[in-house]
């Protein structure tokens, strides 16, 4: 596509994760040389917070290094989970 100026997708991040096949930094950019426009919307429901940050900073450092260095808009929808509960680092004994 190498006349195309204007890319618009959306993104279910839910099952970017479950699939873990490919992610947003991983755009194809060199097929894309004329864009100059890019919207994304990120479906975020039964997501976590987290991937769906790491997705966009995936997604503005894929737009970043791009020749052109195209817009992007990105728009969100739906509801992620807060945060993963991680362990406790430290266990206090009492």
């Amino acid at each position: 596509m190498p006349n195309l100026e204007e890319l618009e997708f959306y993104v279910n991040v839910n099952e970017l994760m479950l699939n873990n096949v490919v992610g947003c930094d991983d755009l194809g950019s060199e097929y894309l040389p004329s864009i100059r426009r890019v919207k994304v919307h990120f479906w975020c429901d039964h997501t976590f917070e987290d991937d769906v940050e790491r997705e966009g900073a995936a997604l503005r450092q894929a737009i970043q290094i791009h020749p052109n260095r195209p817009a992007l808009q990105i728009e969100y929808s739906g509801e992620c989970f807060l945060k993963r509960c991680m362990p406790p680092t430290h266990i206090y004994s009492f």
